[in-house]
Parts: C-alpha cells; sequence; structure tokens
C-alpha cells in the first residue's frame, strides 16, 4: 500500500515539480542574456533580443532633430544634433528590465494573468558627447571667436543692396562661451538658444570718430531706406539698391548738405531714372503689331494709343516718397492711359476696322461680340480712312455731322481720330465689297444703324480702335 502510495506521489507531485525545474532551467538558461518571450517595448517585439540590441533597434526609431543657434541680427545657424554628437539611450531602462523579466516572472504572468505578454514604455535619454559638439561646431565661422583687431573699422561702405555700415565693434563673439551655452542648451532637452540673450558678446566702448560715423549711416539709411512697388506693366521695386544711387554727393565724392544740414536727394537723377522708365513703359506713338480676325500679322505705324507716364509726377512723388521711407504699393500717373493695363496694353477689348475687307469687329473680353460690313474713306478722291491705332474719346447721340459741302444727321456718334469717326448711314443700303472705293465716305466709318447702336451701347471711352488696310 505504502509503494503505491510513493509511486502515485511522484507521478502526480515530483515528477511535474521536478519537469518544471528542468523547464524553468532551460528556459533561464536560454533567456539569460535576451528578453524572455512576450516582452515588448515602446510597441517592439523584443523576444531574443539583448538589452544592447533592443536599444539600437529603438534608438534608430527616434531623430532627436535639430539644433538652432540664433545670432544676432536675423542670423542662425542650424544643424542635425545626431551629427553634432548628440544621441539617445534606453539602455539603462532595458538592462534593468532584462534583470526583472525572469522565467519566473514570465510564468506568473501566464497562471495569474492568463497572458504570456507584458507591454513596457520608457522614454529615451539624451546623452552629450561635448568633444564631438565642439569639433562639428568649428565649422560654423559665425561661431567662433571674434574680436576687435588692433585697427577696428567702423565705416559706410557702398554695395549692391546700397549703403551698409561695416562695424567691427559690433556682434564681437566669445566662441568659447558660446559654445558652453549651446552644450548647456542641447543637454537640457532644448532645440533652440539665443546666443545674444545668453549674453554671449562681447561689449566694446566707440571712439568719438566711431560714433560720428554711426550717427552718419543712420542719417543716409533714412533717406535710402523704402520699398516701393511701382504698379507698371510688371512689377517695378524701388528700394536701397536703386535710391542709394540718388543720394546727394558734392565735388569729393562725400556726402552733401543743404542749407538745413541735411542730406538730400539728386533730383537730376532721380528724373534720369524716371526717364528710364518712361522709356521702357511708355507705349505711345509705337509701331503696334497684331493678328487681325483675317489672320494675317498687320502692323500700324501711326498710333496716338497708349501709356504715357506723367514723369514730372513721378519725379515729385519719388522725391518725396523715398525720404519718407514709404514702403507699399504706387500706381503711376499717366498724361495718357491705355485701356488696358496687361503688357500687350491694346487687351482683349478693342474695335478692329479691316479696310481691305471692308469689315468692323468688336472684341470684348476676348470674345467677338459684333462683326459687320462698313464703308470706310473714298479713295478714288483721295480721301481714304487713315491708318492708325486710336481709341473710343466721345461718344454722342444725334449729331449732325458738318463740312464744306455737307451737314449730315446720324444717330450714334462714336468719335475715334479727330474728325473721323464710327456712325450710322442710313442713307445707304448696301456696306461693304468696293464701295469705298468710288463711293466711300469723307474719312469715317460708315456702319449699319442694328450694329452701330448695339456697339454705342456696349464701347467705353478709352477702347483700343485699330484700323488698317
Amino acid at each position: 500500500m505504502k509503494k503505491a502510495i510513493v509511486t502515485i506521489v511522484s507521478i502526480f507531485i515530483v515528477i511535474p515539480i521536478c519537469l518544471l525545474g528542468i523547464f524553468y532551467g532551460l528556459l533561464s538558461y536560454r533567456y539569460q542574456e535576451t528578453f524572455m518571450p512576450g516582452v515588448y517595448v515602446n510597441d517592439v517585439y523584443a523576444t531574443q533580443l539583448s538589452p544592447e540590441q533592443m536599444n539600437e533597434k529603438l534608438v534608430s526609431m527616434v531623430d532627436p532633430g535639430e539644433f538652432t543657434v540664433k545670432l544676432r541680427g536675423d542670423t542662425q545657424v542650424s544643424f542635425p544634433l545626431l551629427e553634432a554628437g548628440y544621441s539617445y539611450t534606453y539602455l539603462d531602462d532595458l538592462q534593468t528590465l532584462s534583470q526583472k523579466e525572469t522565467a519566473l516572472k514570465l510564468a506568473e504572468r501566464v497562471m495569474y494573468q492568463q497572458t504570456m505578454f507584458c507591454e513596457h514604455h520608457y522614454d529615451p535619454k539624451g546623452v552629450l558627447d561635448e568633444q564631438t559638439l565642439y569639433s562639428y561646431l568649428d565649422r560654423y565661422e559665425e561661431l567662433n571667436d571674434r574680436k576687435v583687431g588692433s585697427n577696428p573699422k567702423v565705416e559706410i561702405v557702398k554695395g549692391k543692396n546700397g549703403y551698409e555700415l561695416i562695424d567691427e565693434m559690433q556682434d564681437l563673439l566669445d566662441g568659447q562661451k558660446a559654445r558652453e551655452v549651446i552644450a548647456q542648451a542641447i543637454k537640457a532637452g532644448e532645440h533652440v538658444v539665443d546666443l545674444d540673450e545668453a549674453d554671449c558678446y562681447v561689449k566694446k566702448p566707440y571712439t568719438p570718430l566711431m560714433e560720428r560715423t554711426i550717427a552718419l549711416f543712420k542719417e543716409v539709411d533714412a533717406l535710402q531706406k523704402c520699398d516701393i512697388k511701382m504698379m507698371f506693366s510688371r512689377e517695378v521695386t524701388v528700394d536701397p539698391s536703386i535710391t542709394s544711387n540718388w543720394i546727394k554727393l558734392d565735388e569729393n565724392g562725400d556726402f552733401y548738405r543743404d542749407k538745413d544740414d541735411k542730406l538730400v536727394l539728386d533730383e537730376a537723377l532721380v528724373k534720369e531714372y524716371v526717364e528710364k522708365l518712361a522709356a521702357e513703359f511708355d507705349t505711345i506713338y509705337q509701331p503696334r503689331s497684331f493678328r487681325a480676325t483675317s489672320g494675317r500679322v498687320v502692323t500700324i505705324k501711326n498710333s496716338n494709343y497708349g501709356n504715357q507716364i506723367d514723369q514730372k509726377a513721378e519725379v515729385d512723388y519719388l522725391m518725396e516718397a523715398v525720404p519718407a521711407s514709404y514702403r507699399g504699393h504706387h500706381e503711376p500717373s499717366y498724361k495718357i492711359r491705355a485701356f488696358s493695363t496687361k503688357a500687350d496694353d491694346i487687351g482683349d477689348t478693342y474695335i478692329e476696322v479691316d479696310m481691305t475687307a471692308q469689315k468692323l469687329y468688336y472684341y470684348r473680353h476676348g470674345k467677338l461680340t459684333i462683326q459687320a460690313d462698313v464703308v470706310t474713306g473714298n479713295t478714288r478722291l483721295g480721301i481714304g480712312t487713315p491708318e492708325k491705332l486710336c481709341y473710343v474719346y466721345f461718344k454722342q447721340r444725334n449729331r449732325v455731322l458738318r463740312g464744306p459741302d455737307y451737314a449730315t444727321p446720324v444717330k450714334y456718334w462714336i468719335a475715334v481720330n479727330g474728325h473721323i469717326g464710327i456712325h450710322d448711314a442710313n442713307w445707304r443700303n448696301k456696306f461693304g465689297g468696293e464701295i469705298y472705293k468710288t463711293n466711300g465716305s469723307h474719312g469715317c466709318i460708315n456702319t449699319p444703324t442694328k450694329e452701330v447702336s448695339e456697339l454705342y451701347d456696349l464701347v467705353e471711352i478709352g477702347t483700343p480702335v485699330l484700323i488698317f488696310y
């Protein structure tokens, strides 16, 4: 009987305990340097990885980003932290976790929590190699020591962006202090440091001559410092790169002062600049080429249509706006203004009179809106309608057209070129063809009443008119 009890105990108690002991021993041995099954760290499966391997894997998933160093003015330097000797590590936490996550811990989870999985979350710890950082910062000249030499300069120089002040007494950086401040900020987990706020600049006293130079530059800069956007067919910017050339100098090349001891602009130079603008943007009296409705390219040499800048008004404006340091847009003044503001100031709304085809076309916003047969000036009598690029300058209802030997009433009068206009001609029952050669008008453009009435209602004063053969 006793023998049977011993056998039962051995089978159901001792042997399982021994087997469990053997399994525990094997499991502990198998994972003595790696994590046990079921372990996750930051959502990454850690089983069979050593703390060092797991650390490498987690670190590869985290980028510390960039660090920015702000210097005086608008200058700043940014660089990747990883390149500058800064890195992350989870190793301390992972080593501690590896010691805690034993086979016994795994067994407890399976028995009591009915799961073999467990999740752990750790934040990375930053580590900075200062020597690597300092060596890395050597590549940035802006972060090196800047000290006063034996003959420091404070002078005004002319550059492509206007007059500038060279001040070697300013922005004297204590490079060693700057490096220490940068290192401290990185170790504190910051991503930006302002060296001026951190008092990394050395202060040196100015000589009286230096102070006078600085005071003079303030006057010069106030006179050149503007940003005017002149709205021609393209935007023209007037800024210190231009206005610095207008500051008046004396015969010695020094800044000229008026009777009130003030710096002034040289009006002759401003006028010269406006003349150059007019040469570029004035389009009046210029020959024009365009593609006619027929498809052929037509050139009209005679023109009184286009833009003509009011040069005096623009000179006066600049002489006031520049010293006032104006910043903003400016619509130039014109003596004559084209109907369209586009580079091709004929635009997409115009009247076309093809005298060879004896056709009138009215385009409105690029769409052919009206077309009509017409009769132009009598070429046999030498009073043919002249070729010209002109514009609608006057409209009138029920006008009497008068000449040496006629007085003719019309219902619709659209004046386009002196005494020449577009009007109805109720005395005609035919238009177009070659009527103009022998029975043409005195120079006007005779148009059927229906079409000219529609044109009268639609066309605006200033609309360009292209008349050609």
